[in-house]
């Protein structure tokens, strides 16, 4: 790994993968690494991205699509006025049977859908959420964790059964491990709750039995229980130690 030099080695800043913040108790305190290992990557599961013009979305009418506005993903995103649901986008479940966090994106604006009804259709049936599309684009909500099962139905749709534009740009699925325990259907309703708790050596919830590290340093675990814990990150794949002055540790995914 490769990293650029810094004015400020530990201010804010991305360089050869590392993430730096200094800001308040987290100066000098904090780097999280994507570590590309063989070991990382078996502890836990997929991350799977489906944009909307990927080979498994399935189209019901007519999208059209656009490039206005900021903050979607890949080339585009398609979009309908409001309808009467007969027009639908479905993001085809990609990966190997298990439990993942679904998220979805969209671009904001004022004549967006207040309303826009994704339906998540996973191995025990299927779970409607509404989200308004106004406002909370450009980033990816939680539509709730499911067990998926491929070669079926499972996915996500959206229709145009709504009040205004409704977007539809990718949806995404994060792999939970299986150290977090997350049912198939009481998952959907635990959905935002963050999988953190290591629950390791002596019932301590900073040490993680699937790596063997722990997260000692006060600031690391704040920041790590603030940002959404193992599903943002994943487990810490190392110790603390010196990188270009900061006092960094290593985790398998980059926030």
């Amino acid at each position: 790994m490769t990293a650029s030099k810094q004015t400020d080695p530990c201010g804010e800043a991305y360089a050869g993968g590392v993430r730096y913040l200094n800001r308040g108790p987290w100066r000098s305190a904090l780097a999280l690494v994507l570590l590309a290992s063989t070991t990382a990557r078996t502890t836990f599961a997929d991350e799977l991205v489906v944009d909307d013009d990927a080979a498994g979305v399935q189209l019901t009418g007519t999208w059209a699509t656009s490039t206005n506005g900021s903050g979607f993903l890949g080339q585009g995103y398609r979009y309908r006025v409001a309808g009467d649901g007969s027009s639908s986008v479905h993001w085809s479940f990609p990966g190997s049977a298990g439990t993942f966090e679904v998220f979805a994106r969209w671009t904001s604006g004022p004549n967006r859908a207040s309303n826009a009804t994704y339906v998540v259709t996973y191995s025990d049936g299927s779970k409607a959420t509404s989200v308004d599309q106004r406002s909370g684009g450009g980033a990816w909500q939680s539509l709730g964790t499911f067990h998926f099962t491929p070669g079926t139905d499972n996915g996500v749709s959206l229709s145009d059964k709504a009040d205004g534009v409704v977007v539809a740009d990718a949806v995404r699925f994060v792999g939970i491990p299986s150290a977090a325990g997350a049912p198939s259907a009481a998952g959907a309703a635990a959905a935002t709750s963050p999988a953190v708790a290591g629950a390791g050596a002596a019932g301590d919830p900073r040490f993680f039995d699937a790596t063997n590290f722990r997260v000692d340093r006060d600031a690391f675990w704040d920041f790590f229980l603030k940002r959404g814990g193992l599903r943002t990150f994943g487990y810490p794949v190392s110790r603390e130690f010196l990188f270009y002055g900061c006092t960094v540790q290593l985790f398998q995914r980059v926030a």
